[in-house]
């Protein structure tokens, strides 16, 4: 219950969705705006041979797989992105646990984001050139949202289910 006169609590799971959405959003437009397309740019505290800032413009999903089926991306991008929507509300709802709820709400920032670029542009901006010996994947913070809310659910699962042990 809210008092008169005193900060209403924040949700932190409302703001992780906003934040990793926001965060890539702008990154994205930073990289559009100020990095010519493939030129790779090193960063000044990352050693260059293994991390750069590249802009990318990628049309599939990761490593521009499927990139010659734009629609299908398009829909399974959009309709993967709405189920974790339902998901993350239902958790909010529910007495779940933090490491389901912070997972569900960084991979639903990170989707969405993702999801707009490929609805809206027919296309997503990556900007975050990681090497591999010869090879470079280049990502985008929603990619990292995306993988720290995959890791987050299923601490979320094994939690539960010690929680679950401990109780038989």
């Amino acid at each position: 219950m809210h008092r008169p006169g005193m900060p209403e609590k924040k949700n932190p799971y409302i703001t992780a969705v906003l934040l990793a959405f926001t965060a890539d959003q702008l990154c994205k437009r930073e990289a559009e705006r100020n990095l010519p397309l493939q030129k790779s740019v090193p960063l000044s505290f990352a050693p260059a041979d293994k991390v750069s800032l590249q802009h990318v413009k990628n049309k599939g999903f990761a490593l521009n797989r499927l990139d010659k089926y734009p629609a299908l991306i398009r829909l399974t991008s959009a309709a993967v992105c709405a189920a974790t929507g339902v998901g993350f509300a239902k958790a909010l709802q529910k007495k779940e646990d933090p490491f389901t709820k912070m997972g569900l709400a960084l991979s639903f920032g990170g989707g969405l984001s993702n999801t707009l670029d490929r609805v809206v542009k027919q296309e997503v901006t990556d900007y975050l050139a990681v090497r591999h010996g010869e090879k470079a994947v280049v990502y985008n913070l929603a990619d990292f949202s995306l993988f720290a809310g995959m890791v987050l659910i299923g601490a979320g699962a094994v939690w539960k289910s010690r929680k679950q042990n401990n109780r038989e």
